[in-house]
Parts: C-alpha cells; sequence; structure tokens
C-alpha cells in the first residue's frame, strides 16, 4: 500500500550522514571563521565607508595624459609577454611531466611518483620565492617574473593536463594499441581529441592567471604593469592606478574572449581528415607561435646570464641560506599558528568565492 495511506513517511537513508557531515562542517568551519576574523560588519560601518569612498575617490578621473599613456601601452604589452613567455616556459615542463605523471606511460611507472614529487615541488613554491631567486641573477625587469611563472605554472598546467587525460575514456587509445600503434599514437589520436575542449579552456585559464600573477609579481621588479602601478601607488597617483587598472582588466577581458573563440573552434564539427585536428589547431598554433616570438622578442631576454658562473653562485648562496631550518620550539609555535591562519583564510576565502561564483553562475546557466 502507499506510505500516505498506512500512515507512515519514508526516510532518507542518507538523511543521518548529512546531519552528521553538516555538524561537522560547522565544527570545523566555525574556529577557522573566527580565526580568519571575517566579519561582514565593517562593510556597514559609516566610517569605514567614508573611509572607502575617499579613498575611492581619489582614482577619479583617470590619468589619461599622452605620456602616461605611452607607458601605460609598453607596460600592457610587457605584461602580457611576461604571461605569453611564461605559459611558453610552463607547456614545454608541463607537457612531458603531465604525460609521465598520467597512467599513459604505463610501462615507467616507477617515474610516476617521482614525477607528481617534482610537480609538488613546482606548485608548492610561489612564484614570488622563484621571482626573488631570479632577481638575483638578471636584476630587476621581465626575465626573473618569466622564469619564476613557467616554473610555478608548469607544475600546475602538468597535474592538471594528467587528470585530466586519465579521466577520458581509454577505449580509443586501448583500441589503437591493440593495432598496433605506440604510446605517442595512442595519445594523440586516442585521448587528447577527447580532451582537447578543457585542455584548451584550462590553459587559457591558467594564461590569464599568469598575467593576474605577472602583475603582482611587478611589485617585486619583475616589469609590467605591476611596477608601474607600485610606482604610481607610492606617489599617491590614484589616477594613474586607475587607468592602470583598467587596462589590467582590459587584459582580462581579451583572455576571456580569447577563450571563448577558442572554445568555439573546437566545438565546430570537423571536416574529413586524416590529421588529429586539421586547419583550425594549425592555425591556432601559427597564431600562438607569432605571439609568443613576439613576446621573446619584446622582453628582450638574455638567457645565457642564467647560466654564468656568478648567476649559479648567487642563485646558490641564496638558496643555501635556507639551510638549515630553524627547528625550536618557539618558531615552530609560529609556524604553525601561521599554518592555522593561513588553511583558516584559503578555506573561508574559497567558501566566499564559491557562493559568490555561485551566484554569479546561475545567469548565465541554461
Amino acid at each position: 500500500m502507499p506510505a500516505a495511506a498506512t500512515g507512515t513517511q519514508r526516510r532518507d537513508p542518507a538523511a543521518r550522514g548529512r546531519l552528521i557531515a553538516l555538524l561537522l562542517a560547522l565544527v570545523v568551519l566555525w574556529p577557522m571563521l573566527q580565526t580568519s576574523g571575517f566579519s561582514l560588519a565593517p562593510f556597514f560601518d559609516s566610517n569605514n565607508l567614508k573611509v572607502v569612498g575617499g579613498f575611492l575617490a581619489q582614482f577619479l578621473p583617470p590619468e589619461t595624459s599622452h605620456e602616461f599613456l605611452a607607458y601605460l601601452g609598453q607596460a600592457s604589452l610587457e605584461t602580457l609577454a611576461i604571461a605569453t613567455a611564461g605559459m611558453a616556459l610552463a607547456l614545454l615542463l608541463a607537457l612531458p611531466l603531465s604525460y609521465l605523471a598520467s597512467g599513459a606511460a604505463r610501462e615507467k611507472v616507477s617515474l610516476n611518483p617521482l614525477t607528481r614529487g617534482v610537480l609538488t615541488i613546482l606548485r608548492g613554491v610561489p612564484e614570488l620565492v622563484w621571482a626573488l631567486v631570479f632577481v638575483r641573477v638578471f636584476g630587476l625587469g621581465p626575465a626573473a617574473g618569466v622564469l619564476a611563472l613557467g616554473l610555478t605554472y608548469g607544475g600546475m598546467l602538468a597535474k592538471v593536463y594528467a587528470e585530466i587525460l586519465e579521466s577520458t575514456d581509454p577505449a580509443p587509445a586501448r583500441a589503437l594499441r591493440a593495432s598496433g600503434a605506440g604510446r605517442l599514437q595512442a595519445l594523440l589520436y586516442g585521448s587528447l581529441p577527447q580532451a582537447a575542449r578543457e585542455l584548451t579552456s584550462y590553459t587559457v585559464y591558467r594564461w590569464e592567471c599568469a598575467i593576474r600573477a605577472s602583475v603582482v609579481m611587478g611589485f617585486v621588479g619583475a616589469g609590467g604593469l605591476g611596477q608601474l602601478m607600485d610606482q604610481a601607488m607610492k606617489m599617491l597617483k590614484g589616477g594613474e592606478v586607475a587607468s592602470i587598472l583598467l587596462a589590467f582588466m582590459l587584459l582580462v577581458a581579451l583572455a576571456d574572449l580569447l577563450s571563448w573563440w577558442l572554445r568555439r573552434a573546437l566545438d565546430t564539427p570537423p571536416a574529413a581528415r586524416a590529421l588529429p585536428f586539421g586547419w583550425r589547431s594549425a592555425a591556432m598554433l601559427l597564431l600562438g607561435g607569432i605571439g609568443l616570438w613576439a613576446s621573446f622578442w619584446l622582453l628582450g631576454i638574455d638567457w645565457s646570464a642564467l647560466f654564468s658562473r656568478d648567476a649559479l653562485q648567487s642563485m646558490g648562496s641564496f638558496v643555501a641560506g635556507f639551510f638549515s631550518p630553524d627547528l625550536s620550539a618557539a618558531w615552530l609555535r609560529k609556524v604553525a599558528q601561521g599554518l592555522w591562519e593561513t588553511l583558516a583564510i584559503s578555506v573561508i576565502g574559497s567558501l566566499l568565492a564559491a557562493m559568490a561564483g555561485l551566484l554569479l553562475a546561475l545567469p548565465r546557466w541554461r
């Protein structure tokens, strides 16, 4: 008989588990929320609103003098070149490392844990630390930013590329292997076409992140918009800061437009062909090659300086200064407190970002 007729109610078998998970989440998140110090009350304080309003008023009107716009255009191109060159170096690292870290290289499975350890080191060291290392070699300028982005983003790209390739349907690659194709051929014709859209989207997203990171590294002397913004903020020129922010948002919009165009091109049904991707990929590679050549030409980096004796000694002495680690009880307590605060800030910030992103994504959802 129906449950309503017998007076009984059906219970969700997972209700108790969900309730326990919710309670555990609250128990963990509440102290993190207290540690992070996040509160909405300061946003509605009248004194704070006046201070914020006065600060924002300094940005108006944006600086539009011809001399400053010339500097701004040059810094924007330099930022774009740093991000592009850094991503090129990251791809050179990511492509072989992602292959070794994924299940594609099954005959060399012993390299998998070693490769993933290398990726953890590359991702674990922030790009700002790498930038400080390379600034000792090249001095102030874009070279340090390019190398810092290449190492950090190489680890990020390789990890995600490996996960994307492992999530594809293995049947086409296995069929190619069974018919006598090599591992590389199975990867190019069996796995890569399935993941092309996702790989492209993530790569362009990381390029957008590299643009933002290159701006931040400009504050430590890596050039581009960041260095120009640092100078404007130190001189309290709000109008120049506003113009720099507008230029930066234009670069981010450009990256978003490029991502949309690439995804649309990959979604278009291809014509019959012998190549795995076709003329669209050839056009993308050609445009990318031109942009890459222009980036390295604009930056004019002397790579030979990286392998000079003075450079190696300088980097070695800088890295040697990190050893031996301070293991005193007082310092370890400070490190533990810093780890807890960092974890709290990241978790609470990620939750707030997820909620804001969900609200912003709902209007675009179909």
